[in-house]
């Protein structure tokens, strides 16, 4: 996939001099598509549905993806066939080539992928396990080369303080961006995200170096900026 659908963005309260930095607050937000291999039609309707979830209207999202949803879900494959959603036919030839499993496989380019991870963001913000994680593992499995799912699946994992599996997602997350130059877009956030799971898990010098990483990507971050200050302070307190 080459744009992000949902992002879980953490951000810090502004500095204060000679004050503690608050601890890391959660917030969600929504990017929109722009550079894709999707159709208007396709396009426009994503697009909807992240403009409803910024805007706080899940009832309108979930409206406007269950039609989606359906549809992806109820489609039709000869028996043994295996749906690929990639971005290039190098990716699909390499997929079918390591996949070590006998079927037959067809590569997709169409907003499924999408409308799941899209889905998992709305179950992952109800707090509902179940469908959080079933839409995840459909995103992943369907786009087995998009990091995005991965990196939901760290947030998701944070969320339930399973810190140890979320260091997993977002560390496959960061493996799929550096392999896969569709996917790179994501991997500030995804280490943005380690290093709030590592400063969760008390591990600073860690955390540092991952928020120090995703400045080299993004150099002018404030949520990275401002989480290094924090964790300078929690170091000068030991």
């Amino acid at each position: 996939m080459k744009e992000i659908i949902v992002a879980l963005l953490m951000l810090t309260p502004n500095l204060a001099l000679a004050e503690d930095v608050a601890p890391t607050e959660v917030v969600e937000t929504v990017l929109e598509q722009k550079n894709h291999a999707l159709g208007e039609t396709e396009v426009k309707k994503i697009n909807e549905i992240n403009s409803a979830i910024q805007n706080g209207d899940r009832e309108t999202a979930f409206s406007k993806l269950k039609p989606i949803l359906s549809q992806c879900e109820s489609r039709k494959t000869e028996a043994g066939e295996k749906i690929i959603y990639v971005d290039k036919i190098e990716e699909f030839l390499e997929f079918v080539g390591t996949s070590g499993k006998n079927g037959k496989y067809k590569w997709v380019i169409d907003y499924c992928p999408r409308a799941y991870n899209a889905a998992a963001f709305l179950y992952v913000a109800g707090n509902d396990k179940e469908n959080a994680f079933k839409y995840l593992n459909l995103a992943s499995d369907s786009a087995p080369f998009w990091a995005e799912p991965q990196n939901e699946r760290g947030y998701f994992l944070g969320k339930l303080k399973d810190f140890q599996a979320a260091l997993a997602a977002y560390q496959k997350a960061i493996e799929l961006e550096d392999k896969h130059e569709s996917s790179a877009y994501v991997k500030p956030m995804s280490l943005r995200g380690m290093g709030f799971i590592l400063t969760e898990m008390g591990e600073l010098d860690a955390a540092q170096k991952a928020y120090e990483n995703s400045l080299v990507l993004e150099p002018n971050n404030e949520l990275a900026k401002n989480e290094l200050e924090y964790i300078r302070q929690q170091k000068a307190k030991k």
